[in-house]
């Protein structure tokens, strides 16, 4: 994954440092967020002391989640840790765990000098949890009784001096081992976690010796303003330094230690003057000077690491291909069990198999975990392994996006030491031939692939299956999992093959999970916990349940009466509950933050999230408090975002998508049960109110597009029901921008839906039309019809096969008139105007002939073709197309001469231009044509239909297109056979149609109806043959029937059947109806037929 993201934590004392943490807030962090995003990176400063709440310290353990936020910022790009060190030593937080053996004898020696009250006070705040490993005395919260009246943070403050000044008498006294960690300031014990090396051991935290080279290269990520004062007489100097002591001691020792350890480039040192201090705080000139500094090194640090991730993440082949690996190395962390089914695929991969192994399951089941270790050990195995997870990264989310990461994987897999191409932005067609390709390359070398796919339920669309081989090849093994759906449905449709059904966890393997769990938490449970945990999970079986269980159960303490809900959707809610309920968040925060999580489109990324809370009035008036005042840009504190982010971290996930990190839910049903929880379609307005105030380009000098307005801003105003922004949003401007940046098909989606939408609800007081305009604006500005940003036979290829075209129509019909041609244009910028208005006419003209409006069409295509042969080299494929529609519609008319002709010149053109596939269509309709007007033997046709079989079978691993026209070689033989009654040939035909995935994945069952009535006619079985044309008949609409194309065949086939059942009243009934038809399209031949039957 390509880290966009700086984090920089922020470590400093508190009072002292108040004046230069807010210059940094002010001043230094924007101006670091805008030169970071001007390079396409986001920068984010963790200052867990600004803005810091009371209800952050109740549960003491806001020293933990300081380190936990150190180890975070860690985990991404330098520079990520900043040092303000003054002369106050700072806050010195009690341990929040003693081991069980020292506080005996903390305990005892308080015993032994008969310290009864101050035991007493130990022992309040101090409670034995035997489900710590070793078991330890923890720190209580400041609740419960006997400690909520220390809630108030002065009240908290008096007890807490005393529990330290307790504690760090008797470690000292008795000469505790780890007496060291009673005496550091929560600052040092942040520095320790931040500076590998810092501190080895307790014996030798100020040692001098020199660090590992690791240590070097780690300590880059690092710089520490190291600030003096110079006091002066007569003002209180209190509050600037340690007025000596073992602070005075331990803070001089602390800075002289990070001036021996971090290099000279690292540090910041500044000399400010009490002299020159006032209300406004130190002099001008100090903190021009801090700023500058703070500003200068920090600037250099990120651009020297800009430059080092552009050369280490040059390829985004590599960028995707890692974003997946990076995903599959966290689900397979901890893992055991589902031996049977690793054994089961093991099999499968060294047995000779045609078919997919397709594993479905419950939610949560595991599936995604299970497919990230099968893949680490396949490559231990030596396997040539592809993996990918769908919506692990931006472009997986669609098929066309996942297809292209998985041919630049195989890429990848063959030649790992070259920089493989990018196939992003390709349509389907293209990218099935590459893949087949790359399948056929790996073969040549003696390789074989082994394909997963996780989660293809998850896909934003439901395109079809025809990239993968109807019959897998010896070379390539695919394990497919999904939820059951369209995906499933498909699959078992394609391959006639059930899925291995992913069954709950056995007992034995859940509580194996659950150890490794708690052994990697340093926890247990006791054993009526354990019982009570496992006997729960036995009911459900899915790990998601059993992650949910662990993360509440890690919580109790040994003495905690356990309770959980006994199913997923009641845990998910009983863990969102328990965030404000146990562990003290917010409600609001809780309750906005999961539902801005859930209302972005594929998530929020961390900046935005933070950025929409601080603009809710509701909840910056819930966390306000005596510590917000200081906070002078009126922004969430950090600190309450990070420690709700800690407890959600386990179900997130991080997506790179348009180059940023954006968190959201890993689990369905998390997201799920939130929405259902905390539905209100306020958010969506709140996040297109931010989304819309962002600008469009972003950058300096070389302007970007704003990616995440791109995808969000039309997404949440829809949502939101704000159609009429959304429809001034989506301008030419709006549109070009996400064409050009490799979003042209979702733009494509995203009009069609918007423009669908406002006709079925009648909202006539919308100007829907100015989305075509908009649309036909942005793709003429590209400049060629053939555009490989975005063609317009792409256009015509992604609208074309669908079940609604109500938006397409009219985008045509707008297109080919005259109204949106711009005026006072220059001669180049006509030229491009026509060829477009050109193609939208073509595409106008197929369009009509498939509605059945042939005399329109012919009109509309007549018209353009004259103008395309008028022009100095008009454009072949084009013109090969609209003559196949000229020669269809004269089909559908009944002038087969006429038909003929045009669809030989078709096919003579699509052949001179290199285009079999385009010239074995042409001319198989031309001689189905011919054979109708008895102008060509049936001898002749076939062998016209086997040619053209085998150009489509070589292509079909390539083309759609391909696969498609085989079904209809085999459904032309099947009619050829049932003219001349040859029974054997129908059933062979009929055989081949039947096992057609094209027919499968895009008609279904039902359209083998009148093939299966055919075949009993044939077999003499008429009662079988009526059953089945009933079937096919059943609930059809007559209106819609009397236009479809060559319906008059079917009523005729039907008569036939009926007659052969000696039904002939009914069938003369079937053919009269079929007569009222009109003769177009298509029903001149079978109205003869009809006639010459009735005769």
């Amino acid at each position: 994954m390509l880290p966009r993201a700086f984090r920089l934590f922020v470590s400093s004392t508190f009072s002292d440092m108040a004046e230069e943490r807010t210059i940094l807030q002010n001043d230094v962090f924007p101006e670091l967020e805008v030169y970071c995003a001007n390079r396409g990176f986001s920068f984010q400063a963790i200052d867990l002391r600004w803005g810091i709440t009371e209800e952050a310290q109740l549960n003491q353990k806001t020293l933990d989640l300081c380190i936990r936020e150190v180890s975070e910022s860690r985990a991404h790009p330098r520079p990520n840790f900043l040092i303000l060190s003054g002369e106050r030593y700072g806050w010195v937080p009690l341990p929040r765990i003693i081991t069980e053996k020292d506080f005996v004898k903390i305990k005892s020696h308080l015993y032994k000098s008969e310290q009864i009250v101050n035991s007493d006070v130990i022992s309040k705040w101090y409670q034995l949890d035997e489900n710590c490993v070793p078991a330890a005395f923890v720190l209580q919260g400041r609740y419960g009784i006997g400690r909520q009246s220390f809630q108030p943070y002065e009240k908290w403050l008096e007890e807490e001096s005393k529990l330290r000044a307790i504690l760090q008498e008797v470690v000292t006294a008795i000469r505790l081992d780890s007496r060291e960690v009673y005496f550091l300031s929560a600052t040092e014990q942040e520095v320790i976690a931040g500076i590998p090396g810092f501190r080895t051991t307790a014996e030798n935290i100020y040692s001098n010796a020199p660090c590992s080279e690791n240590h070097q290269i780690l300590m880059e990520d690092i710089y520490a303003v190291l600030r003096s004062v110079k006091p002066c007489e007569g003002k209180k100097s209190s509050d600037f330094f340690e007025l000596g002591g073992v602070a005075a001691e331990r803070v001089e020792r602390f800075r002289n230690r990070l001036f021996t350890f971090l290099p000279n480039e690292q540090l910041i040192p500044l000399t400010a003057s009490l002299a020159t201090f006032n209300n406004g705080g130190f002099d001008s000139e100090y903190k021009k000077q801090f700023k500058f500094m703070v500003i200068t090194k920090l600037k250099n640090a990120i651009t020297k690491q800009i430059d080092t991730l552009a050369e280490k993440y040059s390829s985004p082949v590599s960028i995707e291909n890692e974003e997946h690996l990076s995903f599959r190395d966290n689900r397979a962390r901890i893992f055991f069990g589902r031996d049977d089914l690793f054994k089961a695929i093991n099999t499968y991969i060294v047995s000779p198999n045609d078919a997919p192994f397709i594993i479905s399951g419950l939610s949560g089941a595991g599936k995604s975990a299970f497919i990230a270790k099968l893949s680490t050990q396949l490559e231990d195995q030596g396997y040539s392994c592809v993996v990918r997870f769908v919506g692990a990264s931006a472009r997986s989310v669609s098929m066309r996006g996942l297809l292209s990461s998985i041919c630049e994987g195989i890429s990848l897999t063959a030649e790992p030491m070259q920089t493989p191409k990018s196939y992003e932005g390709m349509d389907l067609q293209s990218l099935s031939k590459i893949f087949n390709q790359k399948v056929a390359e790996l073969a040549e070398k003696g390789k074989t692939l082994i394909l997963l796919i996780d989660a293809l339920d998850q896909l934003v669309d439901n395109e079809n299956l025809l990239w993968i081989p109807e019959y897998l090849p010896s070379h390539l093994k695919l394990v497919i999992t999904s939820l059951e759906g369209h995906y499933i449905d498909n699959l078992k449709s394609i391959y006639k093959k059930k899925p291995y059904y992913m069954p709950a966890l056995s007992s034995h393997e859940g509580e194996i999970v659950l150890n490794k769990w708690l052994e990697y938490e340093q926890r247990t449970l006791s054993t009526l916990q354990r019982s009570y945990v496992m006997a729960l999970f036995q009911n459900v079986g899915t790990p998601l349940y059993l992650r949910l269980a662990f993360d509440e159960a890690s919580r109790w303490s040994s003495t905690c009466i356990p309770k959980l809900a006994s199913d997923v959707s009641g845990i998910i809610c009983e863990f969102i509950d328990n965030l404000y309920q146990i562990s003290h968040h917010n409600v609001l925060v809780v309750e906005r933050s999961l539902a801005y999580l859930c209302a972005g489109r594929y998530g929020m990324t961390e900046k935005e999230l933070l950025d929409v809370l601080s603009d809710d009035p509701e909840v910056m008036k819930a966390i306000k408090n005596e510590f917000h005042q200081l906070n002078l840009q009126n922004k969430l504190p950090i600190v309450i975002w990070a420690r709700l982010r800690a407890e959600l971290k386990p179900y997130l996930m991080i997506r790179n998508l348009q180059d940023v990190e954006v968190l959201c839910f890993f689990h369905r049903q998390i997201q799920q049960v939130a929405e259902k929880k905390l539905k209100d379609n306020s958010h969506h307005f709140h996040l297109a109110k931010y989304f819309d105030s962002q600008p469009l380009t972003l950058g300096g000098q070389i302007k970007i597009y704003n990616q995440r307005k791109l995808v969000e801003l039309p997404y949440q105003l829809f949502q939101a029901g704000n159609l009429e922004r959304l429809i001034q949003v989506m301008d030419q401007s709006f549109i070009t921008a996400k064409i050009n940046s490799g979003m042209g098909f979702e733009c494509l989606d995203e009009i069609s839906n918007l423009y669908q939408h406002i006709i079925n609800q009648k909202l006539l007081n919308l100007k829907v039309e100015s989305l075509i305009f908009s649309l036909i604006d942005a793709l003429v500005s590209l400049g060629n019809v053939d555009s490989d940003i975005l063609s317009v036979e792409d256009v015509h290829a992604n609208f074309i096969y669908r079940e609604n075209l109500c938006f397409y129509k009219a985008f045509l019909k707008t297109g080919s008139e005259n109204r949106w041609l711009k005026l006072n244009q220059t001669e180049h910028s006509k030229n491009i105007q026509l060829c477009y208005q050109q193609a939208f006419m073509a595409r106008h003209g197929n369009m009509l002939r498939r509605d059945n409006d042939l005399k329109g069409a012919t009109k509309v295509i007549q018209k353009v073709l004259s103008q395309l042969i008028a022009t100095a080299q008009p454009d072949q494929a084009e013109c090969s197309r609209i003559e196949y529609d000229l020669g269809y519609i004269n089909y559908l008319r009944g002038e087969f001469c006429e038909a003929a002709n045009w669809l030989e010149k078709s096919a003579n053109r699509a052949d001179n231009n290199g285009n079999k596939i385009g010239g074995s269509i042409s001319r198989c309709v031309e001689f189905r044509i011919r054979w109708f007007d008895d102008s060509i033997s049936t001898n002749d046709y076939v062998t016209q239909l086997d040619i053209a079989l085998q150009i489509f079978q070589d292509e079909s691993d390539r083309s759609p297109t391909a696969k498609r026209w085989i079904m209809n070689i085999w459904a032309h033989k099947f009619e050829i056979a049932y003219r001349y009654k040859i029974l054997s040939d129908a059933e062979a035909a009929f055989k081949n149609i039947e096992q057609n995935r094209w027919l499968k994945s895009e008609r279904g069952p039902k359209e083998l109806l009148p093939y299966q009535a055919r075949l009993a006619c044939l077999k003499k079985n008429s009662q079988a043959a009526v059953a089945y044309w009933q079937d096919y008949f059943f609930e059809r609409d007559i209106d819609i029937e009397s236009n479809r194309e060559a319906a008059a065949r079917d009523y005729y086939d039907f008569g036939i059947a009926l007659r052969q059942a000696g039904d002939e009243t009914k069938a003369k009934n079937i053919w009269q109806h079929a007569l009222g038809f009109p003769s177009d399209p298509g029903n001149h031949y079978w109205h003869a037929a009809i006639d010459k039957a009735l005769a």
